[in-house]
């Protein structure tokens, strides 16, 4: 069985903002996906939420950043669940497959 959560990032970016990161856990190994989402405090995030509310809801645009969150998890957990019936789960499996699922069909029409 996997485990999913959110962390940020201890260190800001060079625009001053701290990225949320996915943590995936499977069999004892870990692996951080990288989100698109950020925050301009560490004091808006909150781990520990009740819910699907990791952003504060201070924040600007704080439900469209949640809701944001909420799709990544649900990828990620759907993602798991199709990699367990072909039995090769694994961090590095699920962060890969993620990742590719990330790149449109489209662009890479257009890059050919």
């Amino acid at each position: 069985m996997a485990t999913f959560r959110f962390e940020l990032n201890g260190r800001p970016t060079k625009n001053k903002t701290y990225v949320v990161y996915l943590r995936v856990t499977v069999g004892g190994k870990r692996k951080l996906i990288k989100t698109m989402v950020e925050i301009a405090r560490p004091s808006d995030f909150n781990a520990k939420c009740k819910g699907e509310n990791w952003i504060r809801g201070g924040v600007r645009d704080a439900k469209v950043l949640n809701a944001q969150l909420a799709d990544i998890l649900a990828k990620a957990k759907e993602t798991y669940k199709e990699l367990d019936k072909e039995g090769e789960v694994t961090t590095v499996a699920l962060a890969k497959e993620m990742n590719t699922e990330a790149v449109s069909p489209s662009f890479l029409a257009f890059a050919r």
